[in-house]
Order: structure tokens, then C-alpha cells, then sequence
């Protein structure tokens, strides 16, 4: 189709649909050319308008009502419905139910409501209170009423966008099956009963309504989703790679951790039953050894012979090699890290330090490391082409970034003023105040101030262990006062009606008054804690001064809204996993509490939602073994891995979509601060970096002036050797006469610098003020010594 992104000067006209423009495109003659184009990535179903396209349309008068197609790929097929957020709702243009055509008053009733971000919002309310019903079982009779609404729900669903005929109708979105699992599974459960426990574990489903519903948190789903598929190669050849080396540790390590110490027998051997029964008694066996045969495994004690198959294998008989599964699990525990410490000394321990022991564990390490590479990378491949070639799906299009290419002003924090004399007179007490408080050397007075209110903090802090000295008990009205006269010279130099036009202005303004809160409160005996808690906030003030700790602040809001979206989703599946482990294994824990050892239940396990849920956030942070085999030992060996590599592959994904995310928006972040081509420099440059430009570069002039003479000698040698030689020149004459007048040759070193440094401190009186001002601090602050 043709261009129609925002940067172009056709924008769409939203029209109202009416009578005659379906009667129009009823009689027009089937025109398939439209059929040919591609649909607007940008107008797809469930996206926003774009920015500048917002601009022409009206909320007050189109919001949630029937309007014409403005994608000509869907040309009188459908219709649209944006929503007051700008949201697009696609519907076909057939008459729903073969009944009620667009423009009927119960389905544009219906086409309001289901489009409203108000209906929207209470069906958020009722998922998360019929899920706390569920977990809670405390109303009864809200499950009725939930049904009842969903019900209502699906049912408004059908009338304004048709059963299934057409494009973009209610049966054709998978979201809206879940509307139907959650009304049958509670018909079935109500007619059969609630005692089945497969009915009992799809009701949970119901939490999923919540993607759909929520803007950021289905664009985010649908990426994970993407993303499972593109890594289904890699997850298959993973799995083939996995049972290769399942087979080669099943034959090397079969039977070898049934290995046990036994008691040698005291009487001659009659008969092999004899030995038998002497080497399978329980009480014969030296506990808690495994041994080996080998000359580096573990040995067995005096008077004892390490033999095979008479113990049981560690951890409830979960560790070993024995069959294919128990095999497969324990080089998936490898792979993973998962405990790997103990197994690789129970396998040393019975079989050895042999080559073949090391290299097994070091092959599989490295392959386990290079498979997540290799997933990681296939997620990296999803998300570059998801965001950048398509430009939907994705929360975070590299041309649509919500982060901010303009450089973050940390310079000083008020603005630049205007002449405040309108003539050409000498200048004002209010002029020579706003120099004085916008120049450098102010700002490093101040900053100096704040880093000695930090190490006056920490020490008073710290008085109990080690007494703190006098002078930082009293500090805290130094400070203030301190404070409060750059407050009054910067209100009074800029005004305040430009002071508070700076964010960063308001920050300190709130900093000062909270300190004298605090130290009002200090001075009351009941809130003294309270007064040294708001002391803390002065460290806060540090932040418009420092750049550095400034972008990783704003970088870390910008990842916090851009990434909400994958949040909520992997919290919602977080809950799902929770309350499908509670209902699945809950029981089986408190019947079979007596397996455990001194009948205990483990610190973790799925009777309550609560441990559930941590259940499930262990799992996540690859501990999942000893949970695996606690559910193993009270539920069977069926279930429990099937739901657990569910877990495990869940978090694997949301974790390394949300990581890969990170680097992309830190690779687009650092791609927006590169310097102009045009090598004007940038006002981005924070106190500690002009500090340190005049603590390190100083020097660097003494010796410039020091050696100029010799470097410009150089220079006019080079010169003539480009004038006799004529050797294709990259610099012009002059250029390089320019740099020799300058000094910001390559020899020369450091010109651009002593340039930004004298232009610092050009100014006589406010070099005079501040190195007065320095001075004074000083000796004040020398006085509580």
C-alpha cells in the first residue's frame, strides 16, 4: 500500500459511519486491487494512532462509535471504533448474527460499552476478585455472579463484532476463548461437580483475561509468544543434544550411586543366600558413604567392602543414572547449575577423579552455556525483527522510542536569563547576583558542601561505633543556612517565575524545605528519628550535579514505563503457576506429610498460595531440584516435571525477554547521547566533569605554555615539508596554522579543553567571589575541627 506513516503529508479524515457510506460500498462493484496492498502495520487492530495523527481526531464526538475505514487495505470490508485512548477496534462490516448491520442501535449499544476503557476497567475488577475468590473461597455466591458477567460479557463481545463470519470477529481472537473456558468449565463444574480436579485447575485460566484487556500487557505477550516460536528450532536440537549425553551418562554412571559400605561377613560363607541376606541387611551398612572401587573415589572404612546395587540412590532415589528420565534429569541439572555442586562430588565420589568423569561434566558445562547463547541470541533475532522491520508488537520501535533524544540539561540548575536591563547602561545588583549564582565556581562551592553534608551524615551515624567528631554534630545548621542563601541569591538573580520553570530548581526548593523540617524535628524529642530520616534526603541534592548518576535515574524511570507491560505479564503467569501448583499438589503434601523426614513438612511446598508462590519464584532462580524432588516424593514422578519445565521455561523467556529488552533500549539510549557531527559541544557537562577538566587540565596548560614554543617550531617544520614534498595533504594551510595559533593539534594536546577552561573563568568578579566565597567555607568549616 502507499506510504501513509505520520511523517507524510496525507492524513487520514475521519468520517462517521453512516447509512449511505455502507449503502455505498454495498453497490460499489468488487474492486480486488485494494486486495493487493499491505495492510498499515502502523492502523493494525489493537494499536494507537499514531501521534500526529491523534491531532484530527475528536474524543468528545468519535470516541466509541462506528467510523469508516481509513486503512484502504480493508477497504468495505470493515470498520473502525477508536477508543478514548486512541486505541483501534477493527470490526467487520457484516451484519452481526446475520441480524443487526452496523449501524443498529443495541449493537452500537454494544460497540460502546465493549470499546469503553470504563468496561474495560471493570472487568479487571472482577478477574481479580473472582481470583481471590478462588483462592480464598469466601463468598460463594460470587462465582455465580462472575459467570453472570463474563457471560454478559462475551455476549456484547458477539453483537458488535459477530460470532465467527467475517473478518475480525469474536471467535476469530484467541482471547476471547478464555471467555468461553470460563463459562463452560463453571457449567460443567456446577452441573458434574467442583470435585474434579482438572475443572478445578482450568477456573485459574480466568486470570488470563487480564492480558488482553490491558494495552502493554498483551503487545508484551504477544512478543513472548513470538518469540516461543522463533526458539522452537533451538529448544528441539537442545533437547536431541540433551538425550545424547543422557545416554552416554546412563552408560557410564549406571548403578554407580547404589554403591554402599558394607560390614565384611565374620563367618565363612555357606551360601550365596547367606550373603546375600548378610549384605542386604540395613543394619550391615556403613550410612551416609557413598564409595567406590577406583583409586581417587571415596573409601570405604576397615573391615568393610564397597559393593553395587544393595543401597538406594541419594535424594528419595531421585539421584542416579539408572533409567533414561532420571538420566535426562540430571544432565538438565548440569546444564542449569542447579545444585551441581553435589552431584559432581557424589559421582566423583563413587566413580573417581577419572578423564572421562571431568571431561563429561566440562562437555555438558560449556553446552549448556553455549545453548542459552544460542537462545538468547534466536530471542535477540525476534525482537530486532519484531521491533525494528515491523515496527508492531513491539513496546519499544526503535522509531517510535519513548526516550527522549535530547540531551539532559545538568548543567547549572537555573535556566540562562534574559538582559535585564533594557539599555546599555552599566549592569544591576539583580545582574551581578544572577552571574554570581550561575557561575562555576558557585556550583562547586555548593557541590562541595553537599559531599561534606553526606560524610557528616555517615559519621553521625556511625557515632556509636566510633566517636564521631565535633564539628559534624552541628553541621546540619551550617547546611541549612548554606542552602538557604543559594536558594535566596538564585530567586533573586533569575526571579521566580523562571526559578521554578526548572524542575531541578522545585527538587532543591523541596530539599530545603524538608531540612527545616528536620531539623525542627530534631529538636523535639519525640521526632528525632524522623528528623534524621529526612536528612537523608539532602544526599538527593547531589543528583542535578552529577550527570552520570542523573541518565541512570531517568534510564531506570524510561525502563520502569517502557517495561511495566512485561512486568505485569510475567507477575500474572507468576500467580497462574502458583495457584495451578496449590490446587494440583496441595493435597498430596498433607497426605503424604509422613514421607518426609521426621514427618516435617519442607520449608517449601504448595498447601498455601503463599509458599506456592514462592514455590514458583525459587524455580525461577534455578533452584528447582530439591523442589522437584519433594513434589516427586508425595505426587508421582508424572506430573511434577511436566509442570516444573513449564515453569522453568516460562521464567527463562520472560527473564531473557525482559534482559534482551534492557540492552536494546541502553543500546538506543546511547546511540541518542552521541555527540553532534558537527563537534559543538554540549551543554550536558556536569559540575564533577568541569571540576575535573579544571583539576587535571590545569597542569596540562602549564606545560602547553611551557613547551608552545617548541611545538610551534614542529608545526612550521611540517608545514614546509608538505610545501617542498606536495605529498596529498590532508589538512589545509590554514587549518593547520589555526590549530599552531589554537594549540589543538595532535602534538599540541588538550587545546579544546584550555579553551572550554579559560572561557570558564573569564570573569574577574565572579572568580574573585567565588575563590572569597571558597575561602570563607573553608575557614568556617575549620572552626569545628
Amino acid at each position: 500500500m502507499e506510504n501513509t506513516s505520520p511523517t507524510n503529508e496525507t492524513l487520514p479524515v475521519f468520517k462517521e459511519l453512516t447509512l449511505d457510506s455502507i449503502s455505498k460500498s454495498g453497490d460499489e462493484e468488487r474492486n480486488f486491487a485494494h486486495l493487493n496492498k499491505k495492510a498499515n502495520a502502523r492502523l493494525e487492530n489493537g494499536s494507537s494512532l499514531p501521534p500526529s495523527w491523534m491531532q484530527h481526531f475528536k474524543p468528545e464526538n468519535m470516541a466509541c462509535k462506528p467510523l469508516e475505514e481509513i486503512d484502504p487495505s480493508y477497504k468495505n470490508e470493515t470498520f473502525i471504533v477508536i477508543g478514548k485512548g486512541g486505541t483501534i477496534n477493527r470490526m467487520s462490516m457484516n451484519n452481526s448474527l446475520f441480524l443487526l448491520h452496523p449501524l443498529n442501535p443495541l449493537r452500537k449499544t454494544a460497540i460502546f460499552l465493549t470499546t469503553h476503557y470504563i468496561f474495560s476497567a471493570f472487568i479487571v475488577a472482577i478477574v481479580l476478585l473472582n481470583v481471590y475468590h478462588l483462592v480464598t473461597r469466601t463468598w460463594q455466591w460470587f462465582d455465580y455472579l462472575c459467570i453472570s458477567i463474563y457471560f454478559v460479557e462475551f455476549s456484547l463481545k458477539v453483537l458488535s463484532r459477530g460470532l465467527c463470519h467475517g473478518k475480525f470477529t469474536c471467535l476469530r481472537n484467541p482471547w476471547n476463548w478464555l471467555d468461553i473456558l470460563a463459562i463452560t468449565t463453571s457449567l460443567v463444574g456446577y452441573v458434574v461437580g467442583m470435585g474434579i480436579k482438572a475443572i478445578l485447575i482450568l477456573q485459574w485460566f480466568r486470570l488470563l483475561k487480564i492480558v488482553p484487556l490491558i494495552k502493554v500487557m498483551r503487545e508484551a505477550f504477544s512478543i513472548t509468544l513470538a518469540s516461543l516460536g522463533r526458539l522452537f528450532s533451538a529448544i528441539l536440537l537442545g533437547l536431541m543434544t540433551i538425550s545424547y549425553f543422557a545416554s552416554f551418562g546412563l552408560n557410564l554412571y549406571m548403578g554407580s550411586l547404589t554403591q554402599r559400605c558394607i560390614k565384611n561377613m565374620e563367618l565363612p560363607i555357606t551360601d550365596d543366600k547367606e550373603w546375600v541376606q548378610h549384605h542386604s541387611n540395613f543394619s550391615n551398612w556403613i550410612p551416609d558413604i557413598l564409595c567406590g572401587n577406583a583409586t581417587s573415589s571415596g573409601l570405604c572404612p576397615n573391615s568393610s567392602i564397597c559393593l553395587q546395587g544393595f543401597g538406594a540412590n541419594p535424594d528419595y532415589n531421585f539421584t542416579n543414572f539408572d533409567t533414561f528420565i532420571s538420566s535426562f534429569l540430571q544432565v538438565w541439572r548440569i546444564i542449569s547449575q542447579d545444585y551441581l555442586e553435589v552431584l559432581i562430588a557424589q559421582i566423583f565420589a563413587t566413580s573417581g577423579w577419572h578423564v572421562v568423569t571431568v571431561a563429561f561434566f566440562l562437555v555438558i558445562y560449556f553446552f549448556g552455556t553455549f545453548l542459552i547463547g544460542s537462545f538468547a541470541h534466536g530471542l535477540m533475532g525476534q525482537y530486532l525483527q519484531s521491533t525494528y522491520n515491523h515496527g508492531t508488537g513491539g513496546f519499544c520501535r526503535y522509531e517510535n522510542s519513548t526516550v527522549k533524544s535530547d540531551p539532559v540539561n545538568t548543567g547549572p540548575v537555573v535556566e540562562p536569563t534574559a538582559d535585564v536591563t533594557m539599555g546599555s547602561g552599566a549592569p544591576t545588583w539583580k545582574d551581578t547576583i544572577a552571574k554570581i549564582s550561575n557561575s562555576f565556581g558557585f556550583e562547586v562551592f555548593i557541590t562541595f558542601v553537599i559531599l561534606f553534608d553526606v560524610f557528616c551524615y555517615f559519621a553521625n551515624m556511625s557515632q556509636y561505633e566510633v566517636e564521631a567528631p565535633v564539628f559534624t554534630h552541628n553541621n546540619s545548621l551550617i547546611v541549612f543556612f548554606i542552602y538557604l542563601v543559594e536558594f535566596v541569591l538564585k530567586l533573586i538573580g533569575s526571579g521566580a517565575q523562571i526559578y521554578f520553570k526548572n524542575y531541578w530548581n522545585i527538587f532543591d526548593f523541596v530539599i530545603l524545605v524538608l531540612t527545616a523540617l528536620g531539623e525542627f524535628s530534631k529538636r523535639v524529642h519525640q521526632l528525632t528519628t524522623f528528623g534524621f530520616l529526612i536528612s537523608c534526603i539532602r544526599i538527593f541534592k547531589i543528583i542535578p550535579r552529577w550527570s552520570g548518576l542523573q541518565n541512570l535515574i531517568k534510564f531506570t524511570a524510561q525502563t520502569l514505563k517502557q517495561f511495566c507491560g512485561f512486568f505485569g505479564v510475567s507477575f500474572t503467569f507468576w500467580v497462574l503457576l502458583a495457584l495451578i501448583g496449590m490446587e494440583s499438589f496441595g493435597d498430596a503434601y498433607k497426605e503424604n506429610q509422613h514421607l518426609f523426614p521426621h514427618g516435617a513438612l519442607p520449608r517449601f511446598h504448595f498447601i498455601s498460595f503463599t509458599h506456592s508462590f514462592l514455590q514458583v519464584f525459587r524455580s525461577w532462580s534455578k533452584e528447582t531440584i530439591e523442589l522437584l524432588w519433594d513434589c516427586m516424593l508425595v505426587s508421582g514422578t508424572v506430573g511434577c516435571p511436566i509442570y516444573f519445565a513449564t515453569v522453568q521455561l516460562l521464567g527463562f523467556l520472560f527473564i531473557m525477554t525482559i534482559v534482551i529488552s534492557v540492552v536494546l533500549l541502553t543500546v538506543k539510549t546511547l546511540e541518542n547521547r552521541k555527540p553532534n557531527m558537527d563537534g559543538t559541544p554540549s551543554n550536558s557537562t556536569s559540575t564533577f566533569t568541569k571540576l575535573g577538566e579544571l583539576v587535571l587540565l590545569k597542569p596540562m596548560e602549564v606545560i602547553n605554555a611551557k613547551f608552545a614554543p617548541k611545538k610551534r617550531s614542529e608545526e612550521v617544520k611540517v608545514l614546509q615539508r608538505k610545501d617542498s614534498e606536495e605529498t596529498s595533504p590532508s589538512e589545509d594551510r590554514d587549518d593547520i596554522e589555526g590549530k599552531i595559533r589554537t594549540g589543538s593539534t595532535s602534538q599540541g594536546g588538550g587545546g579544546d579543553y584550555l579553551i572550554k577552561i579559560r572561557n570558564c573563568v573569564n570573569s574577574r568578579p565572579v572568580l574573585i567571589f567565588s575563590v572569597l566565597l571558597i575561602t570563607f567555607s573553608s575557614l568556617l568549616l575549620a572552626c569545628f575541627f
